[in-house]
C-alpha cells in the first residue's frame, strides 16, 4: 500500500513537472522572440510596480526545477538583489535584466562549493 501511495506521489509530481514545464518552455520562446527584436530592446522598463513574478527556475549539474508563482512584484526583489545599494553575500552574484518593457529577469548565481542557480522571471501585468 505504501509503495502504491509513493506512485502515485511520483507520478502526480512528475506530471505537475511537465505541464508546468511545457508551459515555461512556451514563455520563455515567447521571451526570446520579444527580446529578438531590436525595436522591443530599445523601450525603457516601466514602473516596477507593473510587474508580477511568474516563474522561478532553479537549477544545477545541467538540472532545472521550474516553479510557477504569482508571488511578489519586482520591487521588493530589485531592492533585494540591486548590488549598487549593498553588497552581494560572499559566494552570491546577482545580474538584473530589463527586456524591453515587458519582461524583467534577475539571475542569482550561489556558489557555497556547489554552484546553483535561480532565475526570476517577472512580466509586464
Amino acid at each position: 500500500m505504501k509503495s502504491f501511495i509513493l506512485f502515485v506521489l511520483a507520478t502526480t509530481f512528475c506530471f505537475g513537472q511537465s505541464a508546468t514545464r511545457q508551459a515555461f518552455d512556451t514563455f520563455k520562446s515567447e521571451l526570446e522572440a520579444y527580446q529578438s527584436n531590436t525595436a522591443n530592446m530599445q523601450l525603457k522598463p516601466a514602473d516596477c510596480k507593473e510587474y508580477k513574478l511568474v516563474y522561478i527556475v532553479k537549477g544545477s549539474n545541467f538540472q532545472e526545477i521550474v516553479i510557477p508563482t504569482n508571488a511578489s512584484g519586482l520591487c521588493t526583489d530589485l531592492v533585494r538583489y540591486d548590488t549598487s545599494k549593498k553588497v552581494a553575500p560572499a559566494g552570491e552574484s546577482y545580474d538584473i535584466k530589463a527586456i524591453g518593457n515587458k519582461y524583467y529577469a534577475i539571475r542569482v548565481d550561489q556558489n557555497d562549493g556547489q554552484v546553483m542557480q535561480t532565475w526570476y522571471y517577472y512580466m509586464r501585468k
